[in-house]
C-alpha cells in the first residue's frame, strides 16, 4: 500500500513537471496572456519564472503599485452583470437583516471558519441556552450540484458541524439559488463573509458591494483588491485550520452588528 502511494505521488510529479513544462513553453510564444488580478500574476510567475525572465529583459516598468508592468501579462479584472442584480437598499440594514455567505459548496471555500465565528457570537450575545434569537439568521447558500461527491460530502459536513456546535436552528442552508434569490440574498444582508483563502479573484465581493453590502473577507488573494478595509468591507486574517481565525472573523461580524451603519 504504501509503496503504491509513493509510486502514485511520483508518477503524478513527473507528469505535473512535463505538463507546467509545456505550458510555460507554449505562454512564453504568446503576445498577450491575460490574468484576473494581481495576485494571479503573482502565482503566475511563481509557477513559470521564466515568463518573468523573459519578458522582463526586454519591456519591462515599474508601476506605481511597485509591480512590473510585463507587456505580454496583463490584468484583467473580471466584470459583473449588473442586470441580474437589484439596487442597495440600506434601510434594511439593521441588527435583523441576516449573515451571508455566498460560494459553491467546496471545501476549499473554508466555510466551516463562518459557523465557528457564529457560535462564538452565539455565546457572546446569550448563550448557548438562550431562547431568544440575538443574533440575525446565518444563510449559507452557493453553487451546489447532487452529480457532485465533494458538494454533496461538504453540505452533509456543514450542516453536521452546525448542529455540533449548536446553531443548526439559526442556520439555513441554501444551495442551488436563482439569479433572482442570490440578488435579494445579497442586498438584504447585514454583510456578505467571503471565506476562501488565496482566492485568486473573487467575484462575490463585487457582487455584494454592487448590491450596498459590507463585505467580511480574508486578507488574502484577489478581495485585497476589491475590498477596501474600513471602507467597503472589512479584511480578515483567516487562514484554514488556525484557531484564531474563527475568532478573528467574529470580531469582525461583530462589529457591524454593534454599528449597522458601517455595514452601508
Amino acid at each position: 500500500g504504501g509503496a503504491k502511494k509513493k509510486l502514485k505521488k511520483m508518477l503524478k510529479q513527473c507528469y505535473r513537471y512535463v505538463m507546467d513544462g509545456i505550458e510555460e513553453w507554449a505562454m512564453s510564444y504568446s503576445d498577450l496572456s491575460c490574468v484576473n488580478s494581481k495576485f494571479t500574476k503573482t502565482e503566475v510567475l511563481s509557477a513559470f519564472p521564466r515568463l518573468g525572465r523573459s519578458t522582463s529583459t526586454s519591456t519591462s516598468n515599474i508601476n506605481d503599485n511597485g509591480n512590473d508592468d510585463l507587456n505580454s501579462m496583463q490584468v484583467l479584472y473580471p466584470a459583473i452583470d449588473l442586470n441580474k442584480f437589484i439596487p442597495p437598499d440600506f434601510e434594511s440594514k439593521t441588527k435583523s437583516a441576516p449573515i451571508v455567505s455566498l460560494n459553491r459548496f467546496e471545501r476549499k471555500k473554508n466555510i466551516q471558519v463562518l459557523l465557528e465565528a457564529y457560535a462564538i457570537l452565539k455565546k457572546e450575545k446569550g448563550g448557548d441556552s438562550s431562547d431568544v434569537l440575538v443574533l440575525p439568521r446565518l444563510i449559507i447558500s452557493g453553487g451546489y450540484d447532487h452529480r457532485n461527491t465533494e458538494n454533496v460530502e461538504y453540505l452533509e459536513e456543514l450542516k453536521d458541524l452546525a448542529k455540533l456546535l449548536k446553531i443548526d436552528k439559526d442556520t439555513d442552508f441554501r444551495p442551488s439559488v436563482s439569479d433572482q434569490e442570490r440578488a435579494i440574498i445579497l442586498q438584504s444582508a447585514i454583510c456578505v463573509v467571503y471565506t476562501p483563502h488565496r482566492e485568486h479573484f473573487g467575484i462575490v465581493p463585487l457582487e455584494a458591494m454592487y448590491a450596498g453590502s459590507a463585505v467580511v473577507a480574508g486578507n488574502s488573494g484577489g478581495p485585497i483588491e476589491t475590498v477596501i478595509n474600513g471602507q467597503t468591507g472589512l479584511l480578515v486574517d483567516m487562514k484554514p485550520g488556525e484557531k484564531s481565525s474563527s475568532a478573528n472573523l467574529a470580531g469582525a461580524i461583530g462589529e457591524l452588528l454593534d454599528n449597522p451603519k458601517r455595514a452601508i
